[in-house]
């Protein structure tokens, strides 16, 4: 089973959700031994990928993790964090 990890505040966590919630974009990151959680703003996390589930961004080709974005025209594609805060993608998964 994969784990999917985040760093916050300097420390990897186990990262359990990250969306948008009437509170806006959110994280639920939890302690690696699952003794706690915790909520955050999304923005202030950065998520850990393993090398062997990085992908190439469909716009710079960089081997790193990817996310699904649409672009403007509304087309899904594998894109980087860097790359998908550019003007033509939606930052609704943001």
């Amino acid at each position: 089973m994969r784990t999917n990890k985040a760093t916050y505040k300097g420390r990897t966590y186990r990262l359990d959700w990250v969306g948008q919630t009437r509170y806006g974009r959110r994280a639920k990151l939890s302690f690696m031994d699952g003794s706690k959680s915790f909520w955050v703003d999304a923005s202030k996390i950065t998520e850990v990928s393993s090398s062997a589930h990085q992908e190439m961004c469909a716009e710079c080709g960089d081997r790193v993790g990817v996310v699904d974005a649409p672009d403007s025209s509304g087309i899904m594609g594998k894109v980087c964090r860097k790359c998908a805060q550019y003007s033509r993608y939606e930052r609704s998964y943001m």
